[in-house]
């Protein structure tokens, strides 16, 4: 099993069926004016050895969050993996999405998951076991058209539990579409919540959305209709 296949079980297990194409920490944007990390807000998750490339590999997944409890990113230098003697530990470092992270490092015979630190910029991050296991439920999460002009239509995604409280994904959520259209600039812009831009022919046009999050699936959640007139 390779080490992305092996990302993609971890994701499974914790119910997530899509992923944002990984971009270069240089192109790390961050989309909050407080730009602060507060590591009262902020966790890492550390899941059991897997077996990957023939050896067996550490995954954590972290969240780092301002005093807002926005997602906000750091730099690649402000990640440091230290173990119980102090000494650094290589790792690597894949970006999911605003202030989502997974590290990856090979379990030697001297490196225990215990007793491994992290540090963000010099500031120690405690684990946290709290796990996203929450799930969106059909009815409590919704589709809607936010605004509709010269061929292109803006959707708002709200997911949220059984309970009604919204469901934070640490991967983007699939769309898919039934019908001929495109799909630009899918974003999150809250907790729970996503947009996305459709792009349509200008002719009558009917489409179906369904959506793919946390392992769930939502059949034609909406349907859309554009009329000429």
């Amino acid at each position: 099993m390779k080490i992305g296949s092996a990302i993609i079980f971890l994701l499974l297990l914790t119910s997530c069926a899509s992923k944002e194409p990984l971009r270069e920490v240089a192109s790390f944007k961050v989309l909050s004016e407080n730009k602060e990390v507060d590591l009262t807000k902020s966790l890492v998750n550390i899941y059991p050895a897997t077996v990957a490339d023939n050896g067996l590999w550490y995954f954590f997944y972290i969240q780092l969050k301002n005093s807002d409890g926005r997602y906000v990113d750091a730099n690649l230098e402000d990640f440091v993996l230290k173990n119980d003697k102090g000494e650094k530990v290589d790792f690597k470092l894949d970006r999911v999405l605003t202030g989502r992270y997974y590290i990856t490092i090979e379990k030697t015979a001297d490196i225990n998951s215990t007793k491994l630190n992290f540090f963000i910029k010099n500031k120690p991050l405690k684990e946290k076991l709290k796990l996203q296991m929450s799930t969106p439920s059909l009815a409590n999460s919704k589709l809607v058209l936010v605004h509709d002009s010269n061929y292109r239509a803006v959707f708002r995604l709200k997911l949220a539990d059984l309970q009604n409280k919204a469901v934070e994904l640490p991967e983007m959520p699939e769309i898919i579409i039934d019908g001929t259209a495109t799909i630009e600039d899918l974003k999150h812009v809250g907790e729970g919540a996503w947009e996305f831009t459709v792009v349509y022919s200008d002719e009558n046009t009917i489409l179906y959305f369904s959506v793919r999050a946390m392992g769930t699936y939502f059949n034609k959640i909406l349907r859309y209709q554009h009329v000429e007139k």
